[in-house]
């Protein structure tokens, strides 16, 4: 009897044994295998991406054309400037600055496109004829530390390097320059139209360690006013005139920052998150207002505002290829959404003038195109 017993009950245990190692392991709902995480960005990819753009090296800096489909995309390595077809279909090179031996770190177009200007990692300001695409002139006043951004400001040109250093110049009138015309004369023609110095801000690094962004608002009156954030955690607001009106501890490193709708959005390396601080300005004073949302890890290289609502938002790229978008709103909570990816790191991101595309510049050597109505 107590045999039979166990001879039953060994059955038993080996038929449990044989059902547990043929069915399939339970998994996690929220888990995805790597293959199956790959799947998923490219879905996304497949979805937003209208053109690819192979650039051959590592893009630094993107600027979209104002009127035309062309992309300015500044490269490391002495390798210049390319302009490209917003669709991918074609390419050209506007310059190769191998006597500089060096990138193209900020890149920015005249309000009305007949020129591109270009900061480079020796502090030097250069700017192009867009239709012959030769040099018209050449700025060298940023003591060869790398310009970090640059921008138009009350129709003049503002550019920032990473040892805090500003400057404000006067844009001269775009020459008309024939495309036949050799190198010596363009020289000549562009030398009698130079960018005149307006204004030198913060000359020692005590009161700004290098500018990660800046971007313009309005006041209550209207008037344009300059935002300007550094790596050590300050914002400032510069006035039309040049003045600096007022110096804001932000009190967190600053890993990069843009300004859209009056709100500074400014990533920290720190606690990689993402702030969104109200700027008011007026006439009397102009302050910006603590912290009003938080947005928790997220790591950003790069940011583009977005104005195309009341509410405003912000393009993203990460350190870890994703390229998203987070839409401002009266609500707590805000979600970023992913548009696309690279392989590797987000380099720099900017958005067209009819803020329906995207082009974000990655380590992977590609500039790739989103559509945002698709995506």
């Amino acid at each position: 009897m107590i045999n039979r017993k166990f001879i039953l009950f060994g059955v038993l245990l080996h038929a449990v044994v044989i059902l547990m190692a043929t069915s399939p392991s339970p998994r996690k709902k929220n888990r995805s295998t790597p293959r199956e995480e790959e799947g998923e960005r490219e879905a996304v990819a497949q979805r937003g991406e209208v053109a690819r753009i192979r650039v051959g090296c590592t893009p630094f800096s993107l600027a979209w054309h104002p009127t035309e489909n062309y992309i300015a995309i500044g490269l490391t390595d002495a390798q210049g400037i390319i302009a490209a077809k917003s669709d991918g279909s074609s390419a050209i090179r506007i310059a190769r600055e191998k006597t500089l031996k060096s990138s193209i770190r900020s890149i920015v177009f005249t309000p009305d496109g007949k020129t591109v200007i270009a900061g480079s990692s020796k502090g030097s300001i250069l700017a192009y004829d867009w239709v012959s695409r030769k040099r018209l002139w050449r700025k060298s006043t940023h003591k060869n530390s790398p310009i970090s951004c640059m921008c138009i400001f009350n129709h003049n040109l503002v550019t920032a390097d990473e040892s805090g250093n500003l400057r404000i110049w006067t844009i001269p009138t775009s020459p008309q320059i024939p495309e036949e015309l050799s190198e010596e004369k363009v020289q000549n023609i562009a030398n009698l139209n130079t960018p005149r110095l307006l204004h030198t801000l913060w000359a020692t690094e005590k009161d700004m360690q290098g500018v990660a962004g800046m971007g313009v608002v309005s006041d209550k009156e209207g008037r344009s006013v300059l935002v300007v954030g550094s790596y050590d955690g300050k914002i400032a607001i510069i006035s039309g005139r040049g003045k600096v009106v007022a110096i804001w501890e932000f009190g967190l490193y600053v890993q990069a920052f843009t300004v859209v709708n009056n709100k500074a959005i400014i990533s920290s390396g720190r606690d990689i998150s993402t702030y969104v601080i109200n700027i008011t300005p007026s006439s009397e004073d102009i302050t910006p207002e603590r912290v009003i949302k938080k947005v928790d890890k997220i790591s950003l290289d790069a940011v583009e505002p977005d104005g195309s609502d009341k509410y405003g938002g912000v393009f993203i790229g990460g350190s870890e290829g994703e390229v998203s978008r987070i839409r401002f709103s009266s609500t707590k909570k805000w979600v970023p959404k992913a548009i696309g990816y690279h392989a590797f790191d987000v380099m720099a991101l900017a958005l067209d003038p009819t803020r329906k595309k995207l082009a974000s510049a990655g380590l992977d050597e590609i500039v790739r195109v989103w559509d945002l109505e698709e995506g």
